[in-house]
């Protein structure tokens, strides 16, 4: 059987933040695990009745990354602390 990339605890935690993004700043967050072109939904608010594209997809190490949907924060200080918020996740999924 494979290994898993991502523990049980990622997953939690990644959900509660997952929430804690889309309430706060609208837009939806997906932990991935990426196989080759292919990024698979992991953990994350499902998208359910948010109907967007992909904004972005963040590559955190060969086999992790971050699917951020919606564009929903469009003033630039908001901006800054999503984007100063996803890069603390992706330091503590780095180091795990």
């Amino acid at each position: 059987m494979a290994k898993e990339i991502f523990s049980s605890k990622e997953k939690t935690v990644f959900n509660e933040v997952a929430s804690l993004m889309f309430e706060k700043y609208g837009i939806v967050i997906h932990l991935a695990e990426i196989k080759g072109n292919r990024w698979s939904y992991v953990s994350g608010k499902k998208l359910g009745e948010v109907c967007c594209a992909a904004v972005e997809k963040i590559n955190i190490s060969g086999q992790k990354g971050i699917i951020v949907y919606g564009n929903a924060v469009r003033d630039f200080d908001e901006k800054q602390k999503v984007n100063v918020f996803l890069e603390k996740i992706i330091r503590q999924l780095q180091n795990e």
